[in-house]
């Protein structure tokens, strides 16, 4: 069997994959920071729910909102996540703490307001039940759009696994955003290949996902345009590239596009992408 069979063969057996993959059935822990209620999106109802969790399946729930006579409150909720997906936790009404320029004393617990169940679809969408309200679908929010970031180039490594093996694949990827319009070529530097990715951008919380894209490789004489998604793809403020997929993982840094090399590098010398690059506000000059 040449070559060209065993990648027409593996993309065909990749793209049934994805056409049966579905984010439901992976772990979807949720990303820390501020979540809105559905239909809440306009900030006028002025309540939400701020989540942490660091790196791990506990997780503290503060809710923020208000009692039925208009006076503001929050409530607490710490617990376990279950299944990959799921919190069910006593939500808790504390009382006489420190107030703003008073005393030092210790809060103590009120009550316990009901039962709080979380369900995560996504790192960044679900639905949450609070005591005495119907399920309510919920959402990271995004202060920022940060898909300028990916308007760049990356050095970059993907893995790809198949068969029960990962492979290496190093190259430099071309990103272009336009409106919510994805294109990424791969030239990857072992091969000589090069892959063509495209599809709609779909913004989750401050990641982005490309849920129904395809896929173009010079190699793909015989099978073609392949489905291939991008999940949970985002660019750190540091520069830093990550994405899952189906079946690979990616991840790189970004770099200028400029194939200057520095004749003596050392720390202080890279073609690193700067602030500017990024969307970041430049720091001031070194004096």
């Amino acid at each position: 069997m040449n070559d060209a069979m065993h990648r027409l063969i593996r993309r065909t057996l990749v793209a049934a994959s994805i056409a049966a993959f579905s984010l439901s059935a992976t772990a979807a822990l949720p990303q820390p920071g501020l979540w809105s209620i559905g239909g809440e999106l306009n900030g006028k109802p002025g309540r939400g729910l701020q989540i942490d969790r660091q790196s791990g399946e506990t997780v503290i729930v503060s809710y923020f909102g208000y009692r039925a006579d208009g006076a503001a409150t929050f409530f607490q909720a710490v617990g376990k996540i279950t299944d990959g997906k799921t919190l069910d936790a006593d939500l808790v009404e504390y009382m006489n703490g420190k107030a703003l320029g008073g005393k030092a004393q210790d809060a103590q617990e009120a009550r316990v307001v009901g039962r709080m169940r979380l369900e995560f679809s996504t790192s960044t969408s679900g639905t949450v039940s609070l005591p005495g309200e119907a399920p309510r679908s919920f959402a990271r929010y995004a202060f920022e759009d940060t898909r300028g970031r990916l308007n760049n180039r990356f050095q970059a490594v993907m893995f790809e696994s198949a068969y029960g093996v990962t492979k290496v694949l190093r190259g430099v990827l071309e990103m272009q955003v336009s409106g919510d319009d994805f294109v990424a070529v791969m030239e990857f530097q072992d091969t000589e290949e090069t892959c063509r990715y495209f599809g709609k951008l779909v913004a989750s919380g401050d990641v982005f996902n490309v849920p129904h894209g395809s896929r173009w490789c010079s190699s793909d004489v015989i099978s073609g345009y392949t489905p291939f998604g991008f999940w949970d793809l985002t660019v750190s403020e540091a520069g830093h590239l990550s994405s899952r997929g189906v079946y690979t993982s990616l991840s790189g840094v970004c770099i200028l596009r400029t194939d200057k090399t520095e004749e003596t590098p050392d720390w202080l010398q890279t073609n690193r992408c700067t602030a500017t690059e990024l969307g970041l506000t430049p720091p001031p000059p070194a004096r």
